[in-house]
C-alpha cells in the first residue's frame, strides 16, 4: 500500500538525515585511517607488520569514504557512473584492507580469541566483498545490494570498535575478556543489523526508497 505524501516526505528526511550522519562519520575515521597509513596521526602502539599495517589502513580508510557513497540510492540512481567506479574502488581497498587484516591479526598482542576474532571479521568482509562483485557481473543487482550491505556493515568495524572498548574496558571485565568481546561486538552486531535489515526488505517491512 503507498505512502501517504506526507509520510513519505518525513520518511524521505529522516534518512537524508540519518545517512548524512553516518556518511560524515565515515568520511571522519576514513581521513584518520588514512592519516594513520601515511604515517601522520600519532600513535603509541608499535606495530609487528608495519607494511600491512599501513596497506590495512590506507585501503580501510578508502573503503568507508567510497562505500558509504554506495547506499544514498538519490546519488546512486543519478549518477550512475560514478556510482560504479567507486563501487569498484571499495571492492578492491575492501578485499586489500580484509586480506592485510588476516596477516596483521596473527602478529597482534593480544589474546588467541581475540585474534581468531579479528580473522574471522577479515574472511567474512573478503568473502562477502567478493560475493557482492560477483552478483553484479551476474548481473544480481538484489542480491548485489545484500552481500554490499554485509560488506559495508564489515567495514563499519572501525567506527564501532572505537565504541565498543572504552564501554567493555570500563564494566570491570578482565582485560582479555573485554578486548575479545570489543572485537567480536564490533563486528557481529553490525552484521546482525545489516541481516535484520535485509530480513525486512525482503519481507516488504522497509520504507520505499529515497
Amino acid at each position: 500500500m503507498p505512502m501517504p505524501e506526507a509520510q513519505s516526505t518525513r520518511w524521505r528526511g529522516k534518512t537524508w538525515a540519518a545517512w548524512g550522519t553516518l556518511a560524515i562519520t565515515c568520511v571522519a575515521y576514513g581521513v584518520f585511517a588514512l592519516a594513520a597509513g601515511f604515517g601522520l596521526a600519532e600513535s603509541e602502539k608499535t606495530r609487528a607488520l608495519p607494511l600491512p599495517f599501513q596497506i590495512h589502513a590506507l585501503a580501510g580508510g578508502i573503503a568507508l569514504i567510497t562505500g558509504i557513497a554506495q547506499f544514498n540510492p538519490a546519488i546512486r540512481n543519478r549518477f550512475v557512473r560514478a556510482h560504479r567506479w567507486s563501487g569498484r574502488t571499495y571492492v578492491l581497498a575492501a578485499c586489500l584492507a580484509s586480506i592485510a587484516a588476516v596477516l596483521n591479526a596473527a602478529f597482534f598482542d593480544v589474546s588467541l580469541a581475540a585474534r581468531m576474532s579479528f580473522v574471522l571479521l577479515g574472511c567474512c568482509w573478503l568473502l562477502s566483498t567478493l560475493l557482492a562483485y560477483w552478483m553484479i557481473r551476474k548481473p544480481n543487482v538484489s542480491l548485489h545490494r545484500e552481500w554490499m550491505l554485509r560488506s559495508f556493515s564489515l567495514a563499519l568495524f572501525f567506527v564501532t570498535f572505537s565504541f565498543w572498548v572504552p564501554v567493555l574496558a570500563g564494566n570491570g571485565q578482565g582485560k582479555d575478556t573485554a578486548y575479545f568481546l570489543a572485537v567480536t561486538m564490533s563486528w557481529g552486531l553490525n552484521l546482525l543489523v545489516a541481516e535484520v535489515w535485509i530480513w525486512q526488505t525482503r519481507t516488504g517491512g522497509s520504507a520505499p526508497d529515497t
